[in-house]
């Protein structure tokens, strides 16, 4: 996968994983938060998947590099 669609991926999983915990927050349904945090854990091993360059490039675009 190439960085970009990485970052794109990361990001829906973001987004679906904040609607997913809404619902459960509205609902108390725990099907909601089991997809929340099964979203959670995709997104985690999607970031994971980043290559050292990848997360020094984002350090220094945000200012975070030592």
């Amino acid at each position: 996968m190439k960085p970009a669609e990485l970052e794109q991926n990361i990001a829906d999983l973001g987004l679906l994983m904040v609607a997913a915990y809404n619902r459960y927050e509205r609902s108390g349904c725990f099907s909601d938060r089991g997809e929340a945090d099964r979203l959670r854990i995709q997104m985690e091993a999607a970031i994971a998947l980043r290559k050292p360059f990848q997360v020094r490039a984002m350090e220094v675009e945000r200012g975070l590099a030592a």
